[in-house]
């Protein structure tokens, strides 16, 4: 289930980042998980900003599930696509 009202994340596929534009300040975790259910990245954040670049250049080309965790705990889901630089 994810709230578009509440996040977007761009650009979608990506080569090397991603940007998760919040549209609320309540964005606590990010966790991007592999196809075998991995947690290959986790960012906690403290104080949310309302834009919040991530680097995953790292990660090989492939589909992704994103987590975006709010503060009272409600969890976000969506699907991220790598592709070739």
């Amino acid at each position: 289930n994810f709230q578009e009202d509440l996040y977007s994340i761009y650009p979608n596929p990506f080569m090397s980042e991603i940007i998760i534009q919040s549209h609320t300040s309540d964005l606590s975790n990010v966790s991007v998980f592999d196809l075998t259910g991995k947690c290959v990245y986790e960012q906690k954040y403290s104080l949310s900003n309302s834009q919040n670049q991530i680097d995953l250049a790292n990660l090989a080309n492939g589909l992704y599930s994103i987590m975006l965790t709010q503060m009272n705990g409600k969890k976000s889901f969506s699907r991220i696509v790598k592709i070739e630089q």
